[in-house]
């Protein structure tokens, strides 16, 4: 098993996702243009229905992904 799958043990999703979302804002702080943070950061909003907020992290992470980069990055499976 994974080391995120281990970490996330036993909790419910809204728990990871909580536990989660200090991290991803860590990660913002360091660098804001941090493609991958900012897609799960979409992909949680759209799991809490903010599709709003989820739109456009989701924008932020295809704006802050090269472009020689974007077929793996949209093809890249992301799970929570």
């Amino acid at each position: 098993s994974s080391l995120v799958t281990e970490w996330v043990k036993g909790k419910t999703l809204d728990q990871a996702l909580a536990m989660a979302q200090p991290l991803l804002d860590r990660a913002l702080a360091l660098d804001p243009q941090l493609a991958e943070a900012h897609a799960v950061q979409g992909l949680i909003f759209l799991q809490q229905q903010d599709v709003v907020s989820g739109e456009a992290a989701l924008g932020r992470a295809l704006a802050n992904t090269p472009k020689d980069n974007i077929d793996d990055f949209l093809n890249e499976p992301i799970s929570l």
